[in-house]
């Protein structure tokens, strides 16, 4: 039997602009309920401390920052989510 994990969606909540020192608030969305967020920042192969959604943080220096999400429920979990990028000016 074959199963498809699903995949989730970030939605990055934010001012137009964005600065170093401010807050960014990330949402890892799937359909179903019931699920833990893991949070992955850039290339980095373990998630962030925080397993929370959403995820708030503070943008710490200039440029191009990724973040993806990965679901959890149980022994089951889902795809990396496509990476969110945010720009700070």
């Amino acid at each position: 039997m074959v199963t498809i994990k699903p995949t989730p969606t970030v939605s990055v909540i934010s001012q137009s602009s964005i600065y170093t020192g401010d807050t960014v608030t990330l949402n890892c969305n799937l359909q179903s309920t019931g699920w833990r967020f893991s949070w992955y920042k850039g290339n980095q192969k373990s998630p962030e401390p925080q397993n929370t959604n959403p995820l708030s943080v503070i943008i710490s220096n200039e440029g191009q920052t990724t973040f993806y999400c990965k679901a959890l429920r149980g022994n089951y979990e889902s795809e990396f989510s496509a990476a969110a990028t945010v720009t700070v000016k």
